[in-house]
């Protein structure tokens, strides 16, 4: 858990793509936020990430 503060200090954006139900859970949203932000993006299972494409694609083309 504490290399993401390294790379947090350097400047990296960091984005969180939580899996499952599990991941909305309140204890799962207080480490996602530890870690990435707000630069977190839910889906409902794998099958789902390829239509999470595009937000995440969004979140790195908004900070550059």
């Amino acid at each position: 858990f504490a290399f993401f503060f390294f790379f947090q200090n350097k400047g990296t954006l960091l984005i969180a793509v939580a899996v499952g139900p599990d991941s909305e859970r309140p204890g799962s949203q207080r480490r996602l936020a530890q870690i990435a932000g707000e630069n977190v993006v839910y889906v409902d299972d794998y099958q789902s990430l390829n239509g999470a494409i595009d937000e995440i694609f969004n979140l790195i083309c908004c900070m550059y």
